[in-house]
C-alpha cells in the first residue's frame, strides 16, 4: 500500500512514526513488514470513519425536516442571538458596539459559517464519491 493514498491524519501519523521505526528496528524486512501493517491498519480505520460518516449523512438527508435543516437553523440562531445581544446591551441609541461583541460575533460567524459550509462540502464530496463507486 502506498502511504500517499492515506488521509491527512494517517499521513501525519506515518510521518511521525516511520522515522522512529527506522531508528529502532534494524532489520529492513521487519521494518517494511511493520510499516505495511501500520498502513493497512490506518487505511482500515479511515475507511471505517468514512463509511460511518456516509451513513450519518444519509440518515440526515433522509430524516425529518429538522435533521435536514439543522445547520441553516444554527447559523440563523447564532446571527440573531449575537445581533440581539449587541443591540440590547446599552447600545440601542448610542450605537457604540463594544469590542467584546465584535469578537463574539466574528467567532460565532466563523464557527457557524465554517460548520455550515464545511459540512455541506463534505456531504457533496461523499455523494460524489458514492456516485463514482456506483458507476464502477
Amino acid at each position: 500500500m502506498d502511504p500517499a493514498t492515506l488521509g491527512t491524519i494517517g499521513s501525519l501519523i506515518i510521518k511521525a512514526l516511520f522515522p522512529v521505526i527506522d531508528t529502532i528496528i534494524k532489520s529492513k524486512q521487519e521494518r517494511e513488514k511493520l510499516k505495511s501493517e501500520i498502513i493497512k491498519t490506518i487505511t482500515k480505520a479511515e475507511v471505517s470513519v468514512e463509511t460511518e460518516l456516509t451513513k450519518r449523512l444519509s440518515i440526515d438527508k433522509d430524516g425529518s425536516w429538522l435533521t435536514r435543516n439543522i445547520r441553516p437553523l444554527i447559523l440563523v440562531y447564532l446571527s440573531v442571538i449575537c445581533t440581539v445581544l449587541m443591540f440590547t446591551d446599552g447600545n440601542l441609541f448610542g450605537m457604540v458596539i463594544k469590542e467584546a461583541y465584535v469578537t463574539m460575533i466574528l467567532s460565532a460567524w466563523k464557527l457557524g459559517i465554517g460548520f455550515y459550509f464545511g459540512s455541506r462540502g463534505v456531504e457533496k464530496a461523499v455523494s460524489a464519491i458514492n456516485s463514482i463507486k456506483k458507476k464502477k
